[in-house]
């Protein structure tokens, strides 16, 4: 029988038994990678307002610059004021160089005000307090106070807790402990029953126009509920049917200013 050559054995046997020396090597793969192009972040263009820059307004120029980037209070005025936040955003800079709301149209002042209803009261709170403005009211009053300082941001002396962080309840909790039936309390100071009633939003004409209406059709709700009625109502209505309340808000905010430059100038002598 002839002898077989080592190709041929080699042939006859099972591939699982072939040396790994004489198993077929596969054809190596050149890979190659392209680098994504730098994204550039976008530039907010911060509108000039009518009031101060909040840089040169001490109490919330600290509160700005005492505040880390991602703290969660300063994220929510920043997207409240200059739209929400990315990782390449200066939300401190932005929010030094604001100067106040710019509207292009008298509704818009009612679009912002509609904006801030669905914000939770503790937020707005929050937010109040941060600028240095009385965290505490009914929600109308919390907006309407909020709206007329972010629309000319001013100076103020006064210095908030911020509702729900930790040094405001600290110190909630000592107020009522050292509270005690003989210690002497501070009085408030008194409002002036001569200075101008504050004008109101077309929202609080509203809510005076139907309040009377959804009460006469819902006898056994609750004030609060009849409140939450009349602002579901509010948010259903056509632009055209706000108009007329929109328009006494305007003229009840000159009839303020007017009313104020007077005021002022009676104190000052």
């Amino acid at each position: 029988m002839p002898k077989r050559k080592a190709s041929e054995v080699t042939a006859d046997v099972p591939k699982r038994l072939v040396p790994a020396s004489q198993k077929r090597k596969g054809r190596e793969v050149e890979r190659f990678t392209v680098e994504a192009p730098e994204t550039k972040s976008t530039e907010i263009v911060i509108p000039k307002g009518k009031g101060k820059k909040l840089e040169t307004i001490e109490n919330v120029a600290s509160q700005i610059e005492k505040r880390k980037k991602k703290d969660h209070l300063l994220r929510t005025v920043h997207g409240l004021l200059l739209g929400r936040v990315n990782k390449k955003t200066d939300v401190k800079g932005n929010l030094l160089k604001f100067s106040g709301l710019v509207h292009d149209e008298d509704s818009d002042r009612t679009k912002f005000e509609n904006r801030l209803e669905k914000i939770k009261k503790l937020v707005l709170r929050q937010v109040l307090a941060f600028f240095g403005q009385k965290p505490s009211g009914t929600r109308e009053e919390l907006i309407q106070r909020l709206v007329d300082f972010l629309e000319h941001p001013k100076a103020s002396d006064e210095v908030f807790k911020i509702p729900g962080e930790d040094g405001a309840v600290a110190e909630s909790k000592k107020r009522k402990r050292s509270s005690s039936p003989g210690s002497p309390r501070k009085k408030k100071a008194k409002k002036d029953p001569n200075a101008p009633k504050r004008n109101l939003s077309a929202y609080m004409f509203y809510v005076q126009d139907a309040r009377d209406d959804v009460k006469a059709k819902n006898p056994k709700a609750a004030p609060t509920e009849i409140m939450t009625k009349v602002a579901q109502q509010w948010k259903k209505l056509k632009e055209s049917d706000k108009k007329k309340f929109e328009d006494k808000s305007k003229k009840d905010k000159e009839r303020y200013e007017k009313e104020m430059k007077q005021y002022k100038k009676k104190s000052e002598k």
